[in-house]
């Protein structure tokens, strides 16, 4: 019966489903958006090491820097397990006149230990790289293709200005522009990475300073970490009398970041609610006026033996029925919406298992709330006095 009366009223039934489901792809959609953000920003610490224990001197209580002998006595501390280096700084990339800004940073050998790179071709920067100061880099494959109109670049050279120095250097490997997935989303908006030896940039700089070392331990434990992190800090003003070395637990800032970004999916979220809300008022408008067109109807019914709760469970029904019907059209339209982002993004973008059966549970829900006084307001009716209506 409750089918039978929608269908009756198919253009106001229709109306009322659009407006779920505009409500449901809101909530469905900033879902989706937030929890690709918080993967993507992971994604992209993870990829850049950040993800251990990072040492810097405060500048503000030291005139010192960390330095090459700095790393060297880290390395030989016997609960580390790597130690390397991150410098960097901003220069210029140019070949036949195509000219790009760049971030430069200066890595060791075994630099996937720090970055995670993809190698497509070519090869890594190798340690005899790194004690030669030799003009090698790497870069990743759309840069390449800017610069050369074509991806496998290795045995090109390129001009690199660091601090007013410009010079060739040789390209020794191609990475993987999609090992960053930010700038493959963002394009222009994210700098182009150039990985040279850390030792060429200290020679353009003209110093042998490290803005940070980063620290791997033999511990696994990531509970140990803060311990060993300042027992290490320790070590190193004893070992650099007069400088102030500061340890920085990354993971500790990325649980921070992932906190932030819940709370922001939760706000997100509410303000999607909202069009819910307003959708869910437009079902009790609608029945409230199917209970005012079907007074004569319900007092017929319960002229011959139906009872109030009958009338009630009909329009309950009634009200369930447009709001699931809206979500699974909304769940519908918001996976083909995502498709087709996630084909222009080049990235996979799908709704979870637990968002629709969530979405598909907060529209019986919204049905019943929504639908319970309109289903009320007819179960209440008097058939004496339905019976009279007109």
């Amino acid at each position: 019966m409750a089918i039978s009366n929608l269908s009756r009223r198919k253009s106001r039934s229709f109306l009322t489903i659009i407006s779920i489901t505009i409500g449901i792809m809101s909530v469905l959609a900033i879902g989706v958006i937030s929890s690709t953000g918080q993967n993507l920003i992971n994604t992209e610490l993870d990829s850049l090491g950040l993800n251990g224990i990072t040492l810097s001197v405060d500048h503000d209580k030291s005139n010192q820097y960390l330095i090459n002998d700095d790393l060297d006595f880290i390395r030989k501390l016997s609960y580390i397990d790597s130690a390397a280096p991150i410098i960097t700084t901003v220069g210029e990339i140019s070949n036949k006149g195509e000219q790009l800004q760049t971030v430069l940073w200066g890595i060791d050998s075994g630099s996937d230990k720090i970055i995670s790179l993809e190698l497509l071709y070519g090869s890594d920067i190798n340690q005899s790289d790194i004690s030669g100061r030799t003009n090698v880099c790497l870069m990743d494959s759309s840069t390449a293709k800017l610069l050369f109109s074509r991806e496998n670049a290795v045995g090109s050279k390129v001009l690199i200005t660091i601090n007013n120095f410009t010079d060739y250097y040789t390209i020794v490997g191609i990475v993987s522009a999609d090992s960053n997935i930010l700038q493959s989303v963002m394009g222009e908006y994210i700098p182009n990475l150039i990985y040279l030896p850390y030792t060429s940039i200290q020679q353009c700089i003209g110093s042998d300073i490290i803005n940070q070392i980063a620290i791997k331990f033999d511990s696994t434990e990531e509970s140990k970490y803060d311990a060993l992190g300042k027992k290490t800090a320790q070590a190193m003003n004893v070992f650099k009398p007069g400088s102030t070395v500061e340890v920085e637990n990354i993971s500790k800032q990325r649980d921070k970041l992932s906190n932030m970004m819940n709370i922001i999916n939760i706000v997100l979220s509410i303000i999607g609610s909202i069009s819910l809300v307003v959708a869910g008022i437009g079902i009790t408008t609608v029945m409230l006026v199917s209970v005012t067109e079907r007074t004569r109807e319900i007092g017929i019914k319960k002229a011959i033996g139906a009872k109030s709760a009958d009338i009630m469970k009909e329009f309950l029904i009634e009200a369930i029925l447009l709001s699931v019907g809206g979500c699974l059209l909304g769940i519908f339209l918001t996976e083909s919406l995502i498709m087709v982002c996630g084909i222009i993004m080049n990235y996979s973008l799908n709704l979870s298992l637990q968002q629709i059966l969530s979405a598909l549970i907060i529209s019986v829900i919204c049905g019943i709330v929504f639908g319970v006084y309109p289903a009320r307001t007819a179960a209440k009716m008097n058939p004496v006095d339905s019976l009279r209506r007109e």
